[in-house]
């Protein structure tokens, strides 16, 4: 443990920091609320390379800052009013003082305010009553400049949670390389494999309830310590997160601001990162396979053989077990599952299957697909 994070293997890493002193992820609501308590010296020296790699990111904003001009610049502008279009124009008057605007808020660890505030556009889905506002999708729009700023941000944790290897394996979203065509292909090869020895598999599609505009803050500030994101980098997520405000703008008006003490806006850069970080421990609470796309979590199990009532109902009741693992695992996160819209799954070859039920939290689920011969 001396010679430092490098000498452990990948999977040591994960559960040596997931379990460290004092930087337990199972925690109550009410331990999350006290402050957290100081690093062992032995922690301290585990954790010393990834603070260092933080720090070794946020050394310098420009390189980073004129990579990121040239990025999407027909998109809308935010509160700010000022267009992406500007940045690809203006890049060579822009870059040395946005560049040292950065470094200084890098070097104080500092979101300003004026970057936080999210205007909100009403889009109506196609379907429903018009004038249900639940029928509408909010798209937010950001500042301009606190995008970009956000990128920073981004790179510091994305490459500090890829060189310790700190994302689970089972996480497919926002990440290099992945993808949803790569989670349904790890999903389909494992059905179809038990399928040929005649077997079966049951999945269960879960649905999380606001995924993005409600995970809870200091939750997630207690678990970017225990991945060893610490310092200014820390501080400066800490600084994102506070004073959030969202505005609602439609037809050229807008309406008052409204702060927010949860979730991140939909839209920005950093947020998808926070919230894969949020729920990468959600694979450990269980004993299914599971494949995780943003909000979107599939856990299955499969029968590799052709199988026996008592094989089935073993199935069910390991099933079962890991929902309500999941759901114990929401509680002590604040993450709420909406069990209406959770679905259930079954694949067999059989032309009249008799298949137990499966219940979460008390609640049976529907069969929203059944494949069967």
């Amino acid at each position: 443990m001396s010679s430092g994070m490098e000498s452990l293997s990948s999977p040591s890493k994960n559960v040596l920091l997931r379990s460290l002193p004092g930087l337990k992820l199972e925690s109550t609501l009410s331990s999350h609320q006290g402050n957290i308590g100081d690093m062992s010296d032995c922690n301290r020296r585990l954790f010393a390379s990834a603070r260092n790699e933080c720090k070794r990111v946020l050394n310098d904003a420009k390189s980073l800052f004129a990579a990121r001009m040239k990025e999407h610049p027909n998109k809308a502008s935010g509160g700010d009013g000022i267009p992406a279009i500007v940045l690809k124009k203006c890049a060579p008057g822009l870059a040395p003082a946005l560049s040292k605007l950065y470094n200084y808020c890098l070097k104080e660890s500092c979101f300003l305010d004026c970057w936080k505030s999210s205007s909100i556009i009403p889009v109506f889905k196609n379907s429903g009553d018009p004038s249900d506002p639940s029928n509408y999708r909010p798209i937010s729009l950001l500042p301009l400049f606190g995008k970009v700023f956000e990128a920073l941000i981004n790179t510091g944790v994305i490459n500090h949670l890829t060189s310790h290897n700190l994302l689970s394996d089972k996480q497919y979203s926002f990440r290099f390389a992945r993808s949803t065509a790569d989670v349904l292909t790890a999903i389909t090869e494992t059905v179809y494999r038990a399928l040929q020895n005649n077997g079966e598999a049951r999945a269960v599609a879960l649905d999380i309830s606001k995924a993005f505009d409600r995970f809870w803050h200091a939750g997630l500030l207690r678990k970017l310590q225990g991945y060893g994101i610490t310092c200014r980098l820390y501080n400066l997520i800490q600084s994102f997160l506070s004073n959030l405000e969202l505005m609602v703008v439609l037809n050229g008006f807008s309406s008052s601001s409204y702060p927010t003490n949860a979730g991140v806006p939909q839209g920005s850069i950093l947020g998808p990162t926070l919230f894969l970080i949020y729920i990468n421990d959600l694979p450990d609470a269980i004993t299914s396979q599971v494949g995780i796309y943003a909000d979107d979590t599939p856990i299955y199990s499969c029968l590799k053989n052709k199988s026996s009532l008592a094989d089935k109902t073993h199935l069910t009741v390991r099933l079962e077990k890991d929902l309500q693992s999941i759901v114990n695992w929401g509680m002590n996160w604040l993450v709420n599952f909406n069990f209406s819209k959770t679905k259930l799954l079954s694949i067999n070859h059989h032309r009249e299957p008799s298949l137990p039920s499966i219940r979460m939290s008390d609640a049976q689920l529907l069969c929203g697909f059944s494949v069967s011969r």
